[in-house]
């Protein structure tokens, strides 16, 4: 049941072209796991739950979780990626938000549609600097899997913000100094490297307090605390 993962070189990361027409039975593995359709549905039990895939949508599945891949009907292709989390884990933003990932996490560009671009250019440059010879290339493939984890995270931080709306807004007026949990610094933090990788860009402050899962005044004041 358990899979081991057939890391190349010293690398800690496998990627296939999967264009195979077959499933895979009940399994788990240490690595955690990212797959993307490119061509063709892809069907999945993540844990007893289905979980359909159509060309674009990426799910990221949790080390430890166990989980079946259903033979395709038809001829596809897919992107997966297999990771060490090691070294992303040692963030403490990301095993703030690691449980909310856990046993996965869909992202279609139906239920964000703010991030999921952004998901797609980081996995298709992934794969670009896998195909790159470079002695720098398993540092600079760990860069873009921090930043994906980062988005992830980001995401997941968001919509739990937005389901407490109400409690939030009522927090904002009754009280001027509410401590700052991990989750609103991680939703900073990764402000902060969005600004960065966007600093040629219009960006605006409903913009971004959008993209945190914030009311503006809220998010400036937070930021104005944090910064």
């Amino acid at each position: 049941m358990k899979e081991t993962v057939d890391y190349l070189s010293n690398a800690r990361v496998r990627f296939y072209h999967n264009i195979e027409q077959e499933g895979y039975p009940l399994h788990w593995h240490a690595a955690a796991e990212v797959i993307m359709p490119m061509v063709g549905d892809y069907r999945l039990d993540i844990q007893n739950r289905p979980v359909l895939l159509h060309p674009g949508d990426i799910v990221f599945i949790a080390p430890g979780v166990l989980h079946t891949i259903e033979e395709p009907k038809a001829p596809g292709q897919r992107l997966i990626i297999l990771f060490d989390t090691t070294i992303v884990n040692q963030f403490p933003e990301i095993t703030t938000v690691n449980p909310f990932l856990t046993p996965n996490y869909l992202v279609t560009k139906e239920n964000a549609p703010a991030v999921h671009s952004d998901l797609q250019d980081l996995l298709t440059s992934i794969l670009q600097i896998e195909l790159v010879n470079s002695p720098m290339k398993n540092i600079m493939i760990y860069a873009e899997l921090a930043k994906l984890v980062a988005v992830l995270g980001n995401v997941v931080v968001s919509k739990r913000n937005s389901s407490n709306s109400a409690h939030t807004a009522y927090a904002e007026a009754d009280s001027e100094s509410e401590s700052l949990t991990q989750a609103n610094l991680s939703a900073i933090y990764n402000t902060c490297e969005y600004i960065r990788a966007h600093s040629r860009e219009k960006i605006t402050l409903e913009s971004l307090a959008a993209r945190a899962g914030f009311s503006k005044f809220y998010f400036s004041r937070l930021f104005k605390e944090i910064s």
